[in-house]
């Protein structure tokens, strides 16, 4: 009672919150699945989830159809407010080159776009500026029916304030990124052609986007899905053949690839974090892009 209750439905929103929120007793904010569940693309709402729901002022979302769970669910719950943080954010289209896995039925299925979005820094600061101006219009709608309209806009100065603080933070990681494009600009220039990956999880597309990498062959692996002799045959001819020069696999799930991939061919893959997972610290997803750019720099020199 007396709180701002935010639900968050995974760990990135999860991280996003609690860097808005921090520091504000007067903010409480839970996530609705487990932090190692990963991307809750299939997730299945429990009792414990209904309950929180049901107490919760305010629910922030990826969006983009990532959350499909809480589709035909969330009408039951009129007085909650959705924030989708992909709001106005123009996706990546699912090209030519996604692969999906067979006799998964309906298998990640988000439609023609990936939402998988927040590994482009740029992008993900919208997504933290979407929360920041979806709470200050929430706690603003409460201004209006409260009498103690001073505590309720310090509360959205706060807000604004930690969520510009955080941005600052992620515009750095932005800017080491920024180097590693050049590089990548650079190598392409002078090789006279585009450099290729191939990648193992939909968020990589937007990373690699952001750096200039041209994605050749994409399917998303997680504890569900393996990776199958076929796809292993087209990615090892897709390196042959120089359409793909790196290898991008989830740090949770790639050593498997890896060891098949590499038993095959002279491809190396590099395992990167999807920051999908964690122990809850603010500071996961600016540890996480920092520990990846670093491996991409030795992989692209």
């Amino acid at each position: 009672e007396n709180k701002l209750q935010i639900v968050t439905t995974f760990y990135p929103m999860y991280i996003i919150a609690t860097n808005v929120a921090h520091q504000l007793e007067n903010v409480e904010v839970t996530n609705l699945t487990d932090f190692n569940i990963g991307c809750a693309h299939d997730y299945q709402l429990t009792p414990n989830n209904m309950k929180l729901l049901s107490t919760a002022d305010v629910i922030i979302v990826n969006g983009g159809g990532l959350e499909g769970f809480l589709e035909d669910i969330i009408k039951d719950y009129p007085s909650l407010t959705v924030i989708d943080s992909s709001e106005g954010i123009q996706m990546l289209e699912y090209g030519n080159h996604d692969h999906k896995i067979e006799d998964v039925e309906d298998s990640h299925n988000h439609g023609d776009y990936n939402p998988h979005i927040w590994l482009d820094p740029q992008i993900y600061i919208r997504q933290i500026e979407n929360v920041k101006e979806g709470l200050v219009r929430y706690i603003e709608g409460l201004s209006r029916q409260s009498e103690s309209n001073s505590s309720i806009s310090e509360l959205s100065t706060a807000i604004e304030r930690n969520a510009n603080s955080y941005i600052k933070e992620v515009s750095k990681i932005d800017d080491m990124l920024s180097e590693l494009t050049d590089q990548v600009y650079s190598i392409a220039l002078s090789s006279g052609h585009k450099q290729g990956v191939a990648i193992f999880h939909d968020s990589f597309a937007y990373l690699a986007n952001r750096i200039g990498l041209e994605v050749e062959y994409s399917i998303e692996i997680d504890a569900e899905t393996a990776l199958s002799s076929s796809n292993i045959r087209d990615v090892i001819e897709l390196v042959n053949d120089g359409r793909v020069k790196y290898l991008l696999a989830d740090v949770q799930y790639g050593d498997t690839i890896a060891n098949r991939i590499e038993s095959e061919s002279e491809a190396k893959v590099t395992l990167l974090d999807t920051i999908v997972t964690g122990d809850g610290d603010k500071s996961s997803y600016i540890k996480g892009m920092e520990e990846n750019i670093k491996l991409l720099q030795a992989l692209i020199e």
